[in-house]
């Protein structure tokens, strides 16, 4: 079985022109994506700080550089 590291490394490309990065898998309702981390559902771009700088810190507001959602 594979991390929660590995499947959310494996669930983006890489946006050739901007250098985002697209998540590939579920979007919720909004065009966010998101990927589940028991015992939720959670977003891609949360998890994705959160692996490479650790907990969000409380207030802190998380925005997509390149302005796409997913």
């Amino acid at each position: 079985m594979r991390t929660f590291a590995e499947r959310l490394t494996a669930a983006y490309i890489p946006e050739p022109n901007s250098g985002c990065w697209l998540f590939t898998k579920s979007l919720d309702t909004a065009g966010y994506g998101h990927i589940w981390r028991a015992p939720r559902l959670v977003g891609a771009h949360r998890a994705s700080y959160e692996l490479a700088r650790g907990p969000i810190p409380e207030g802190l507001v998380l925005h997509h550089v390149c302005g796409e959602r997913r």
